[in-house]
């Protein structure tokens, strides 16, 4: 049986830089391209999303739960 390795761990995998957490959501910047690329946020419930957002200026926990609602699964 093999085991399958999630979108998360994949990423987490590469040594991404955390910019931040709030409240269970973490801000990282893209262990590849950095600060070219927008910010990815992993969920409490084990998601990654890319937000399309570049500046963490933008993110509070309200907006992090709007993206981890609206984010299809």
């Amino acid at each position: 049986m093999s085991e399958t390795i999630s979108k998360l761990d994949r990423f987490l995998a590469r040594d991404p830089y955390l910019f931040m957490e709030i409240e269970g959501y973490k801000l990282w910047e893209h262990p590849t391209y950095g600060d070219t690329a927008p910010i990815y946020m992993s969920t409490p419930g084990g998601r990654l999303i890319n937000t399309g957002f570049y500046d963490l200026d933008d993110f509070d926990l309200d907006l992090c739960v709007e993206l981890d609602r609206d984010t299809k699964h």
